[in-house]
């Protein structure tokens, strides 16, 4: 992820500097984004029920940034990547060897993705109204695991000649999100702004998934597209 997302930062820069060079007078930002959504976890709860440790809580945030450069006074384009987990854990009882034992488990639902935005602007009296859309490319990720407490590092290794008390699996599935979003830059100082901005985020995620970093394929994984409304708040460098 992390290289289309360099190939992507490094095609807008050079968009950006060719657009300068033909035109002094626009220039382009940097920012820090937070992003609040949604995300529908009912399919996924449902799915990891039997675990035991209860189920996902709707709300979670995602930390991000953008470049962006103006390709004239009102419109401008730029690359983005947001990334964001939540996490639930608990303890229950398991059976181990006819013993009964107390075992941790842990799921963590991480979501990232990054493309390119295009905004359009329009000066108003304290600052700058913005209507955008982004589409972009990512994953959702799962990671799973359980453990009975803590292991020297020989304990690790031979846990695994005896699956039975300790996993950990990681799930990945292939993201497509698209957002659209308007909002408000306020200056606060030179070159300095906050924005806030309000939208929808749409994100289709396939229902087979890989497995340990591509070592096995997992089918019917549980409905994790997103349909949430999101909200931002950013900090810009720059004009």
């Amino acid at each position: 992820m992390i290289k289309y997302l360099i190939i992507v930062l490094l095609l807008t820069l050079s968009l950006n500097a060719k657009i300068r060079s033909g035109s002094s007078s626009e220039s382009g930002s940097i920012g820090v984004n937070l992003i609040y959504f949604t995300p529908d976890f009912d399919s996924l709860n449902r799915g990891i029920k039997s675990l035991g440790i209860g189920g996902f809580e709707d709300g979670m945030f995602l930390w991000g940034g953008e470049i962006s450069g103006a390709v004239n006074s009102m419109v401008s384009i730029g690359a983005q990547y947001y990334n964001g987990a939540t996490s639930i854990s608990g303890r229950v009882d398991k059976i181990y060897e006819g013993n009964n034992v107390k075992v941790s488990r842990n799921v963590r639902y991480n979501i990232g993705y990054g493309g390119l935005n295009v905004t359009y602007n329009r000066k108003i009296g304290f600052g700058n109204y913005f209507l955008g859309g982004s589409a972009n490319y990512g994953s959702i990720k799962l990671q799973i695991s359980q453990d009975g407490g803590d292991l020297d590092f020989s304990q690790l290794i031979n846990s695994y000649n005896d699956p039975n008390l300790i996993h950990s699996t990681n799930l990945k599935m292939d993201l497509y999100a698209f957002e659209i979003y308007s909002g408000v830059k306020i200056p606060i100082a030179e070159k300095v702004s906050i924005m806030f901005s309000a939208g929808y985020l749409y994100g289709f995620c396939n229902e087979n998934g890989v497995l340990n970093y591509d070592f096995e394929n997992v089918s019917n994984v549980p409905d994790m597209d997103i349909k949430s409304f999101r909200y931002s708040i950013s900090l810009m460098f720059g004009a």
